[in-house]
């Protein structure tokens, strides 16, 4: 979360940087394993996580409904977002 100190600039709070550069580097080990995976083992990850997407979808737009209206109410313009009304799996 990003906490603001009344200033001009935002200062970046401690927990949520060690989580990211946690997630990041996560990330950095999972690109080695996926550079040596064949294609099959590819599909069946991608569908896997296809899965969870779909099984968690609804929470996952409850929590960005809540940022949505926090960011409005903090005085964020909506910009150009897109809301893809499909949910079909291609």
């Amino acid at each position: 979360m990003v906490a603001n100190s009344g200033k001009d600039s935002a200062v970046l709070d401690p927990e949520v940087f060690r989580q990211v550069c946690s997630m990041g580097d996560a990330a950095a080990k999972a690109q080695g394993v996926l550079a040596l995976a064949n294609t099959e083992q590819k599909n069946t990850l991608l569908n896997a996580i296809a899965d969870e997407l779909d099984a968690g979808s609804a929470a996952i737009a409850e929590a960005n409904e809540r940022d949505m209206n926090t960011a409005k109410q903090a005085g964020m313009s909506e910009g150009s977002s897109t809301v893809c009304s499909s949910t079909k799996r291609v």
